[in-house]
């Protein structure tokens, strides 16, 4: 248990009986918006793995010199890989969140009250104006995160 959560503290460390250190069976883990939680059975509940800290890190030396290929297998097993891999939304889902924005939700209510007032002119003006930063701002968007591998 100490690999993935640390040494035990205080809390958790008298709820085991014989074994101070315990051997998880198996790993649950929870990814939420790109965070993921690890279940502590002790605790029963989800925790963030943040706090974790090799015990072979007692000075700058030893954390320069890694860790071995079986360590580092056994680590990516534990804590998966060292990769950020966020997902990119589709055009009709960047579409509609740009469309419905708060700004656009205005403009379009503009856009109608000038149509029934026959300021057909601010209207259709109203609207180019509208269609033309949506249209930029989406595919601003789309070519920054395909630049982004």
């Amino acid at each position: 248990m100490s690999t993935v959560f640390g040494s035990p503290d205080k809390v958790t460390s008298y709820l085991f009986d014989e074994d101070q250190d315990p051997i998880l069976r198996d790993l649950r883990t929870l990814d939420y918006r790109y965070v993921r939680f690890f279940y502590h059975p002790a605790r029963d509940k989800f925790l963030l793995c943040h706090g974790w800290k090799d015990p072979a890190w007692t000075d700058i030396r030893a954390v320069r010199s890694g860790v071995d290929s079986d360590e580092k297998s056994h680590r990516e097993l534990v804590f998966g890989d060292n990769l950020i891999d966020i997902e990119q939304k589709s055009t009709f889902r960047l579409l509609v969140d740009e469309v419905f924005h708060p700004f656009y939700v205005f403009q379009i209510a503009s856009l109608i009250l000038w149509s029934m007032d026959q300021y057909y002119y601010y209207a259709i003006a109203i609207f180019l104006m509208s269609l033309g930063s949506i249209v930029a701002t989406l595919v601003e968007t789309k070519s920054v995160s395909s630049s982004n591998p």
